[in-house]
């Protein structure tokens, strides 16, 4: 059986890249690369903290057999019932354990086998059983006051911000904290002023969102709320206007109505949800946001978004966009910057982070514009301008943020991002180790396997970096990723080895799958560029550099990558490292950090 059958339009790229790439360079024009422009199905998908997701398994005749800690809702007998003859997942509104209004869904076992469940009630799903999930419980207690301490919030700030979100109000809030209420103002305009938003509604909305995991980009989704209440079309684009922060008149403005056209659709609005508060509605919506993300079987699990492993936070940017960045401490370490290559995002492997700690070390990453959480830079599009360049003010911001003066540097490939960085702040680096540094794509003559295929496309029509990063993304599940993952890889003894290493795969899956999201406007840009631009320029004053290349790549040629960054790098010192591929910095990081820590 063709393991990669169900890769659809990418099925030639994996089973026989060899032959695409041939077909690549006699006819460009034609067949191989008109792969590349099929139509591209929507395929994103969420990452839900699965852990926190509240989920139940049910008998046809509704007896409870299994239910996450946290279930602590009825379920409709009839619901069940329905679900249980096969009838396709339905949504109804329910009152949550506190009285505020939720949202619960059955589902036949059978259509709810791609939903991002825990582990343990997955496990439980057979045939004739139901599943229920709920919004109810799902965005309380660690969820948001892990989305709280991403922002940067203080302890008052979170828990003023927490009780306002569960509530639905500041006075409420400060009753049920026991404050001032003036208090509670000051803290929640603090939290506002983090955030990046300016009004209660935006604030519940970012922080619920963001505690339930990592949802894709695009419009809120009102569809569920339309099942679960009857709303109409006006009340729900109000509903989600509100929720992003705009006021009354802004709203009325936004839709072309009266004000008083505004508050009868919001006096309904409000009535028919059960809700008293512009807050409690942006929760509301949050929540129908994430149960209809939920809902969309993936074909397959996306993998479980875990915040305990992963230290995110949040700096923001003039404008309020945001710059993700994972802060692994200590805060008594020497700081050093893990920069990420352009086919992955912020997630550095385990290995590293040890070895770095182990060092003295304090391995900061962030993600660029437009990968992971970064947001894309607002105007910029892919061939318009140097990304590499683009991404240096995040850095700077984010050193500001944390209030570091100089930074060392590791860099897992994007050479060319920390190229950027030694021209415009020289000053801020100081040790600088640069793991497989990728060269421009028309320099380098190597072309092999699946990504020498996809370089050479791209490099002869840049504008396919899009549609064949969609493509890839729509298959970044976790049953099919190990298959791209060792199909790229093949060729390279190393890094072949490495493949059965359950960390490194786990590792690099977790760098991976928020591409899966649909956020690839970062990945589009690198690519592209890296198919467009010329040779670099030359950086003089890199005494305290080092680059390390591998004896292994299948992407390219090690003894033309040595040569490229010796001209480009004349006064920094280098190495082929033996017995080492593509993952260089994953399967030799202790040797990665000695070099650091010698320089």
């Amino acid at each position: 059986m063709d393991q990669f059958n169900d890769f659809g339009a990418l099925r030639p790229w994996f089973r026989q890249p060899d032959a695409v790439l041939a077909d690549v360079v006699s006819v460009a024009e034609h067949t191989a690369v008109a792969h590349a422009q099929m139509p591209i199905a929507a395929g994103f998908f969420p990452l839900f903290r699965q852990a926190d997701v509240q989920a139940a398994v049910l008998d046809g005749a509704g007896n409870l057999l299994l239910a996450s800690p946290g279930f602590a809702v009825a379920c409709d007998p009839a619901a069940v019932r329905a679900a249980a003859a096969g009838q396709p997942p339905a949504a109804m509104s329910i009152a949550a354990p506190d009285g505020t209004p939720a949202i619960i869904v059955h589902a036949p076992a059978a259509a709810a086998a791609g939903w991002p469940l825990p582990q343990a009630i997955a496990a439980a799903l057979r045939p004739g059983l139901v599943v229920a999930i709920t919004s109810a419980g799902s965005i309380t207690g660690r969820p948001l006051a892990d989305a709280a301490a991403a922002f940067g919030l203080s302890g008052l700030e979170a828990r003023v911000t927490i009780a306002t979100i569960e509530t639905g109000s500041i006075r409420l809030a400060a009753a049920q904290l026991g404050i001032a209420y003036q208090t509670a103002r000051e803290a929640v305009a603090a939290a506002m002023r983090r955030v990046g938003v300016n009004r209660v509604p935006a604030l519940v909305s970012r922080l619920s969102s963001l505690g339930f995991g990592i949802l894709p980009f695009g419009p809120d989704d009102t569809s569920l709320l339309a099942d679960a209440w009857g709303i109409s079309p006006r009340q729900a684009t109000l509903g989600l206007l509100l929720a992003q922060g705009l006021s009354r008149a802004e709203a009325a403005a936004a839709l072309g109505l009266s004000d008083a056209v505004i508050k009868k659709t919001l006096e309904g609005l409000y009535q028919t949800l059960g809700v008293t508060s512009a807050a409690s509605l942006a929760r509301l919506l949050a929540e129908a946001n994430a149960m209809a993300w939920m809902m969309q079987a993936t074909a397959g699990d996306i993998g479980r978004f875990d915040s305990s492993r992963e230290p995110l936070r949040f700096a923001l940017r003039a404008d309020g966009s945001r710059v993700a960045f994972s802060d692994y401490g200590p805060a008594s370490g020497r700081p050093v910057l893990v920069v990420h290559s352009s086919m992955t995002t912020r997630f550095v492997s385990r290995r590293l982070v040890k070895a770095l700690q182990a060092r003295g070390f304090r391995p900061i990453a962030i993600d660029r514009p437009g990968f992971g959480l970064s947001d894309p830079l607002a105007g910029l599009v892919a061939g318009a301008h140097n990304p590499f360049e683009a991404a240096v003010a995040d850095v700077a911001l984010v050193a500001d943020h944390l209030r570091l003066g100089r930074l060392d540097l590791v860099s897992r490939g994007a050479a060319h991002h920390v190229l950027a960085l030694g021209w415009a702040m020289p000053d801020r680096l100081g040790r600088v180790v640069i793991t497989n540094p990728d060269p421009d794509s028309a320099s380098d003559p190597r072309r092999m396997g699946v990504l020498g295929a996809a370089k050479e496309a791209q490099l002869r029509r840049p504008a396919l970096a899009r549609a064949m990063a969609s493509m890839l993304a729509t298959q970044l599940t976790e049953a099919k990723f190990p298959r791209i993952f060792a199909r790229s890889l093949e060729g390279s003894p190393p890094d072949e080895a490495a493949m059965a290493e359950a960390d490194i795969v786990e590792d690099y899956w977790r760098a991976v799958r928020p591409f899966a999201t649909g956020r690839l406007d970062g990945y589009v840009n690198e690519q592209t560029q890296h198919a467009t631009m010329a040779p670099a320029t030359p950086l003089p004053g890199t005494a305290n550099w080092h680059f390390m290349v591998a004896e292994h790549d299948t992407l390219h040629d090690p003894f033309f990558v040595m040569d490229y960054w010796r001209r480009t790098l004349p006064d920094a010192t280098c190495e082929t490292v033996p017995g080492s591929g593509r993952l260089l910095a994953m399967t030799h990081a202790d040797l990665v950090a000695d070099r650091l820590a010698q320089r």
